[in-house]
């Protein structure tokens, strides 16, 4: 005969905290003069309100980038990149647990460049303008480097280097 023993015991187990973690795609991509938005969700599998007790810091965001709590497990960071934003710039958002726990998500936005028309600032004194009569043929006229100079100014990185002027 086989023989068996029987006991009833108690068994604890105890829980471990996990880190919370991001349920939002982060914006990657962003477009000088227009306004960029990405909106952050996060969970906490420990809590028994997952969005509960949470909080998200950017310890590292571009200056032209606000982070906004909106409550909830959620978050908004958001700006108008301008020219001098057009490239590249490091993002670090990191959402934090009720027992300091932990997590980042890091990632790179890329602002495209918008072609900026060129800026014509006018001259003082003006500058003096030949006249030509309708009929004459063999005037050339001035340049319009004659005219304009040094007064044209073009934002972009890679200015387009021809212009033209309509009346």
């Amino acid at each position: 005969p086989a023989a068996s023993v029987a006991d009833t015991f108690q068994l604890t187990v105890t829980n471990t905290n996990d880190s919370p973690f991001f349920t939002s795609t982060q914006v990657t991509v962003a477009t000088e003069d227009v306004s960029y938005n990405y909106e952050i969700s996060v969970e906490d599998a420990d809590a028994d309100d997952p969005r509960a007790d949470l909080t998200i810091s950017a310890p590292t965001l571009p200056a032209w980038l606000t982070l906004e709590a909106t409550g909830d497990g959620a978050a908004r960071i958001s700006g108008m990149p301008g020219n001098d934003q057009v490239g590249t710039h490091d993002v670090r958002l990191r959402v934090t647990d009720d027992q300091q726990s932990a997590i980042d998500q890091a990632f790179t936005i890329t602002v495209a460049n918008v072609n900026d028309a060129p800026i014509l600032t006018p001259l003082d004194p003006g500058p003096e303008l030949t006249e030509i009569s309708e009929d004459e043929v063999g005037n050339a006229g001035q340049s319009v480097a004659s005219i304009v100079g040094n007064s044209i100014t073009d934002i972009d990185a890679t200015p387009v280097e021809g212009i033209a002027i309509f009346a």
